[in-house]
C-alpha cells in the first residue's frame, strides 16, 4: 500500500482568513462606533426638537386656557391672563438667577 502524501496547508485560505478577521476587527473598532455615535446624535436631535415643539404647544395651550378662565370671571382683561402665566415665569427665574454660581 502506497504510503499518502501528508495534507498541505491551505495556506491562501488561511491567509485570506486572517486578512478578514483583522479587517473585521478594525470595521468594529471604528465603523461600529462611529455609526453608533451618529445614531445617537440623530436621535438626541430628533428627541430636542420634538421636547421644544411640545414645550411650546403646551406653553399655548396653557395660556388659552388660563385665557378662558379668566373670561368666566373678568371680561375684557387680557392683561390678567399675562400676569397670572409671566408672574410664575418671572418667580421661577429669579430663584434659578440666585442659584447660580458666581464669577469670583
Amino acid at each position: 500500500m502506497p504510503e499518502s502524501d501528508p495534507p498541505r496547508p491551505d495556506w491562501p485560505t488561511q491567509a485570506a482568513d486572517t486578512v478578514v478577521r483583522y479587517v473585521d476587527q478594525i470595521r468594529a473598532s471604528t465603523t461600529d462606533r462611529a455609526m453608533t455615535l451618529a445614531k445617537g446624535l440623530v436621535y438626541g436631535t430628533f428627541v430636542v426638537i420634538l421636547g421644544l415643539m411640545l414645550g411650546i404647544m403646551a406653553l399655548l395651550g396653557a395660556f388659552r386656557g388660563v385665557d378662558r378662565v379668566r373670561e368666566l370671571v373678568v371680561a375684557d382683561s387680557v392683561w390678567l391672563t399675562y400676569v397670572a402665566l409671566g408672574v410664575p415665569f418671572v418667580l421661577g427665574g429669579q430663584f434659578l438667577f440666585s442659584k447660580r454660581k458666581k464669577a469670583h
